[in-house]
């Protein structure tokens, strides 16, 4: 998650949890979540890869899925 332009995924995932008209904290805390759960994801999936921001974003919806089968 050091690679440049994590940060920048990281902040478009807070503001758009932000504009959904979640608490700034609260979003904050869900996108940090989700941006590591992103990270687990892609580990299991390729394990020898190196992921680059861009390959996050393929993961969103994954990792989304997971928490609301997780939830149930």
């Amino acid at each position: 998650m050091s690679k440049g332009g994590s940060g920048d995924t990281l902040t478009g995932i807070v503001l758009a949890l932000a504009l959904r008209n979640q608490d700034v904290e609260e979003a904050t805390a869900d996108a940090v979540f989700l941006h590591g759960l992103c990270a687990d994801l892609w580990q299991s999936k390729y394990p020898a890869q190196t992921m680059r921001p861009f390959d996050i974003h393929k993961l969103i919806p994954d990792a989304v899925q997971k928490i609301m089968k997780e939830k149930k």
